[in-house]
This record gives structure tokens, C-alpha cells and sequence, in this order.
């Protein structure tokens, strides 16, 4: 299933997210269901749920756009507990159609 993705100004981008208690096999449908709809999209790397409307703690990220089925990573609470370094670089987001920019992130 290829989901609509959520854009900008929907309340569900700016809610918090509820954590996943238990990864089952309708969260695991969401997640490929999540990949699918990052590659017809036109999107890479790692996309959120609420980027198709859905408050979970769940990321999935391919960097590979597709073109390596290993590479497919699922996190489910991801935190981020140390960072180092920085280093700037120019991103999109499929919810803002069109609009880029230089963001600063740990290296």
C-alpha cells in the first residue's frame, strides 16, 4: 500500500509521537508499506511516520534508495545518545514540496 504523504501545516507533523510497545505484524506492514511509498515518493534515506500521517516512534531509513534490499534499516524509539562533529548539507522534505535547504547536523 502506498500511503499519501503528509504535508506541511498538518497537525500531525508538529504532534508528539507515541512509542512502539510491540513490533508486530501490522507494524511490520506499515514499515514496508512506509518503504514503498519513500521510493514512489521520490524520497531517500529515512523517512518518519508522521510523513504519512501516523504518530509512532519509527523511522526507516534506505540510503540505498531501493537499489539494495540489506541496506533497509527499521528503528523503532531510536534516541540519540552521543554526537560529535558537524557537518552541513543541503536536504529536502517530501511534506514541503520543492523547498530545500542547508541544515547543520552532528557528523
Amino acid at each position: 500500500m502506498t500511503y499519501s504523504i503528509t504535508k506541511f501545516g498538518n497537525a500531525v507533523l508538529e504532534s508528539p509521537a507515541k512509542p512502539v510497545e510491540k513490533f508486530d505484524e501490522e507494524l511490520a506492514k506499515l514499515c514496508e508499506d512506509m518503504f514503498e511509498s519513500m521510493y514512489v515518493g521520490a524520497g531517500s534515506g529515512d523517512w518518519p511516520p508522521p510523513q504519512v500521517g501516523c504518530r509512532r516512534k519509527l523511522a526507516v531509513i534506505d540510503v540505498s534508495v531501493g537499489k539494495n534490499p540489506e541496506a533497509k534499516l527499521v528503528l523503532a524509539n531510536p534516541e540519540i545518545i552521543h554526537v560529535e562533529g558537524d557537518q552541513r548539507e543541503e536536504e529536502g522534505c517530501l511534506s514541503i514540496p520543492g523547498f530545500r535547504g542547508s541544515v547543520l547536523r552532528p557528523a
